[in-house]
């Protein structure tokens, strides 16, 4: 990995960085609206692109063209199912929230239930998070990156 590919990265980065300071400086992000619904200002294209990135993963750009490999097409049919199940929350659920003002799920079942029951969900959510879905993406990522960047090799 040669200086300008790093330098290069950083550069982009930094500019995207200014970018959404400039575009955002104006708006109040400190309060929970601000901060977690964009001011309820998004449009349908921001909020679906946010759905779909939020989708994908390293395990989706690496551990599922490797079951397909192995396997057949039918791993992929996950991933478009998953595009009816985005369909389906952002049609029915996301009104729901956006009009009580939740942002999360524990937090709307502590509105329809009770803030204890809102702890535990959230502590299980998180839980479940770091057992089940960081370890795959984890790996997934270090092999990417050591695969394009040689980084056993620079550091071994």
């Amino acid at each position: 990995m040669d200086s300008f590919t790093i330098f290069s990265f950083i550069f982009f980065t930094a500019m995207v960085a200014f970018a959404s300071w400039i575009i955002t400086r104006r708006e109040s992000l400190s309060t929970r609206d601000g901060y977690f619904l964009g001011g309820r200002g998004l449009g349908w294209f921001l909020v679906g692109g946010s759905l779909f990135l939020s989708n994908i993963s390293a395990n989706s750009l690496v551990g599922e063209p490797e079951a397909v490999y192995i396997a057949n097409m039918s791993v992929m049919m996950w991933g478009f199912s998953s595009i009816v199940a985005m369909v389906l929350v952002s049609e029915f659920i996301l009104p729901i929230y956006l009009r009580l003002g939740v942002v999360s799920t524990p937090d709307y079942i502590g509105r329809r239930f009770d803030p204890s029951v809102k702890q535990w969900i959230g502590a299980l959510f998180v839980i479940s998070y770091m057992v089940n879905l960081m370890p795959p993406v984890l790996y997934t990522g270090a092999v990417v990156f050591n695969g394009m960047f040689d980084v056993s090799g620079t550091f071994a």
